[in-house]
């Protein structure tokens, strides 16, 4: 059996500064920063496969946003969580933290974010190589 990487992405809905910030439309994204993510992400499942041959890779998001769930939809590579309104509050990191084990199921777990859309398919990719060559595993 082949080792797993999950990488988490937490996307939750009602952002106080920025409405919609996740889903809001930034020139030809629709769906603006998740789409971009995703996208970055279609190109990471690629260059995985054919760089890093002795694991595998998830991607987990955990979301309380009906906009987000029905996008990711069509990405049946992609584990969508629900996240429950407990879960979903301002000062519940710690709870949230503390689920990530129990939906991811990699050996190792990354906690990335849909709001750092510079940080790229390459990005994800060379911090991943980096773990795990300093790791021994690699």
């Amino acid at each position: 059996m082949s080792k797993l990487i999950s990488i988490f992405f937490p996307v939750r809905k009602g952002s106080k500064r920025v409405k919609n910030k996740n889903t809001r439309k930034i020139k030809h994204y629709g769906h603006g920063l998740l789409e971009i993510k995703v996208d970055h992400l279609k190109k990471l499942r690629k260059l995985f496969s054919e760089k890093i041959n002795k694991y595998e890779i998830e991607f987990v998001f955990s979301t309380n946003c009906e906009k987000t769930k029905k996008f990711l939809k069509d990405y049946e590579w992609i584990k969508v969580f629900n996240r429950k309104k407990y879960l979903s509050g301002d000062d519940v990191l710690d709870l949230l933290i503390g689920e990530v084990p129990k939906i991811c199921s990699g050996n190792y777990i990354f906690w990335s974010h849909i709001t750092s859309p510079l940080f790229d398919e390459n990005c994800y990719l060379n911090f991943i190589r980096t773990f795990l060559k300093n790791i021994k595993y690699y």
